[in-house]
């Protein structure tokens, strides 16, 4: 996307245009003497081989600082570098050509014993006439660009100067040269007023940013790429009208599945000099010169981080990053969410209410198809990982995430997240697995139903496993009345049997066999339900890795039948190697066995 330029950016980024075409017929020129048989020295090729160099320089001033995917590489002092050394360069240019020219005409004046008066380009002793005319006209042109660089180092100058100065990149004079005055501020105000009668109204400060908790739940679920491949289901969609009362002050123990997102809307005090720097952003926003307002806040951050001044570089940042992802800018606001989770990584803050929900609120607002969004989404469950007391990151974050991936048909991320997410997390995603199998065939509910299960299973929550095992079985009857079920039960557990489903069944039986911990009843279902797993397709690999965590059935490891041989005549053991003890998931007693199933 372009990004628009002031009027002094579009006079610099002009001149370096027409320095790349005065450098190119420059190099065209400096070919041609070179081309000539005839005797020149290496200031000539001085010349040539600059004309290659400064064309790159010329493209990334001309490029970078035009386009939001290449404006991270931009730099005030990067191009004031640039100019002033090609100044230089240019310089020794268009001397070497020509001190390199008026030799040639001299040594051929000496060479015809004529003056000095009367040399001349017909008195050229490194090549022809053309050659020497083609030297000076080279010699005029290496004059133009070094007067062209030299007052692009000047603009640049000016821009370094600002932004080491007050971290302001110039943009429009009259943004630094005008104080704000009490007749050009909306309704008479001042302009950096911090008066709290505005903050119910549509303004510019940065306070409109954060707005307290809020829970909604808007249709969600969508795509079917899954981590495992194109999943079977179709798009649909899932809607909730229901809603979970939240206290603010109090950290939740567990989301309900039917609120997508937490949000930060809690007004908290920043001070004045903060709020009069996002009010001038805001401004620059409001223009479209979306990479003058991100590059001044990640300098003014920057500072407040050097200071350990935590608190109003978060304030910053935040506030900075919400309003450029509601410009649009999904690039400039990604980049100041990561700059965020480095200095809540440097400020070693804890995954509380306000920090969590504060990353939430920003996740919320990304473009769809922001590919930063996936980046600062694994840096907020990084940073909670490490800072929090749950190792895999932490589950309300997951849960909210996942659901924020579900809305956004991100499906692959959605199941990686509700896997890991809250005693809720279960029912979103049992239905999402549901309602993508009532717009397939009805033959399919297995496939969906392992899909909820069998990543519950393998990390060991058991419980989940069952609840979404439940909720999709219970969705099944009530939304098929005709279908055949079968209510088993006995002392210690009920089962519904679907005589048309086996596969269904075999997972009823699986995770009752898990709750008994009986190996033998694992393997008996495994050999009894062998076709029906085979026609399954994928789901050898997950049974064998649930048969040694519950079971301590050990996965056959591969070996290597001349490495077998060479071990046992070295008196070695099998495979030669000792394979890491398996975590088992022990289940607890039970105190009858469960009734045998067909």
């Amino acid at each position: 996307m372009w990004i628009p330029q002031n009027r002094l950016h579009r006079l610099k980024i002009t001149g370096h245009l027409l320095q790349a075409i005065l450098t190119f017929i420059t190099g065209c020129m400096t070919l041609a003497i070179l081309t000539e048989k005839r005797e020149h020295d290496s200031r000539v090729q001085w010349c040539f081989a600059l004309c290659f160099l400064t064309m790159p320089a010329l493209m990334y001033q001309c490029i970078v600082p035009c386009w939001t995917r290449l404006w991270r590489l931009a730099n005030p002092y990067i191009f004031f570098a640039i100019d002033s050394v090609f100044t230089i360069f240019w310089i020794s240019a268009f001397a070497s050509m020509c001190a390199w020219t008026a030799k040639g005409i001299q040594k051929g004046a000496i060479e015809k014993k004529l003056s000095m008066s009367d040399a001349s380009c017909s008195t050229f002793a490194f090549g022809s006439t053309s050659a020497c005319n083609l030297a000076k006209a080279t010699t005029g042109l290496g004059v133009a660009l070094c007067i062209l660089f030299l007052a692009a180092a000047i603009m640049s100058g000016i821009d370094a100067y600002k932004l080491w100065k007050s971290g302001n990149v110039r943009t429009q004079p009259d943004i630094y040269s005008q104080t704000p005055s009490r007749s050009s501020s909306p309704e008479g105000k001042d302009e950096w007023s911090l008066s709290t009668d505005d903050l119910g109204a549509k303004s510019t400060y940065a306070s409109d940013a954060y707005q307290g908790w809020a829970q909604d739940h808007e249709p969600a679920f969508l795509e079917s790429d899954t981590m495992e491949g194109r999943h079977p289901g179709k798009h649909v969609r899932c809607e909730s009208t229901k809603t979970i009362p939240y206290e603010r002050d109090l950290t939740p123990s567990a989301m309900s599945p039917t609120v997508a997102e937490l949000r930060y809307t809690g007004i908290f005090p920043m001070s004045a000099k903060i709020q009069k720097t996002l009010a001038r952003q805001q401004e620059k926003v409001k223009e479209g010169q979306f990479y003058e307002a991100h590059q001044q806040l990640r300098v003014i951050a920057s500072r407040y981080t050097k200071s350990s001044d935590w608190t109003s570089a978060i304030d910053l940042l935040a506030s900075g990053a919400s309003m450029l992802l509601k410009a649009g800018q999904g690039a400039s606001g990604g980049d100041l969410c990561m700059f965020l989770m480095d200095v809540y990584g440097k400020a070693e803050l804890k995954p509380d209410t306000t920090n969590k929900a504060r990353l939430l609120s920003l996740l919320r607002e990304f473009p769809e198809g922001e590919p930063t969004r996936k980046r600062f989404a694994g840096e907020v469950i990084g940073w909670s990982s490490k800072f929090g007391e749950y190792p895999a990151g932490d589950p309300e974050l997951h849960h909210v995430i996942g659901t924020l991936y579900a809305e956004d048909g991100e499906a692959t991320e959605a199941e990686k997240h509700l896997t890991l997410g809250t005693a809720d997390s279960p029912v979103t995603f049992a239905s999402l697995e549901y309602d993508w199998y009532a717009s397939d065939e009805p033959s399919t509910a297995p496939l969906y139903a392992a899909r909820v299960v069998f990543p519950y299973l393998l990390v060991g929550n058991l419980r989940a496993a069952n609840k979404a095992f439940l909720l999709f079985t219970s969705k099944l009857s009530s939304s098929n009345p005709g279908l055949g079920v079968q209510e088993v039960g006995s002392a210690s557990s009920d089962l519904r049997v679907y005589p048309s489903l086996p596969l269904l069944n075999f997972l009823g039986l699986l995770l009752l066999a898990i709750e008994k911990g009986s190996a033998d009843v694992f393997k008996q279902l495994k050999s009894h339900y062998a076709s029906y797993i085979k026609d399954a397709g994928n789901w050898d690999e997950a049974l064998a890795q649930v048969g040694e965590m519950y079971f301590g059935i050990k996965i056959p490891s591969q070996s290597n039948p001349l490495f077998d041989m060479m071990s046992s005549f070295m008196g070695g053991g099998g495979s030669g190697s000792q394979k890491p003890a398996s975590r088992r998931v022990e289940a607890a007693p039970a105190p009858a066995p469960a009734p045998a199933l067909d």
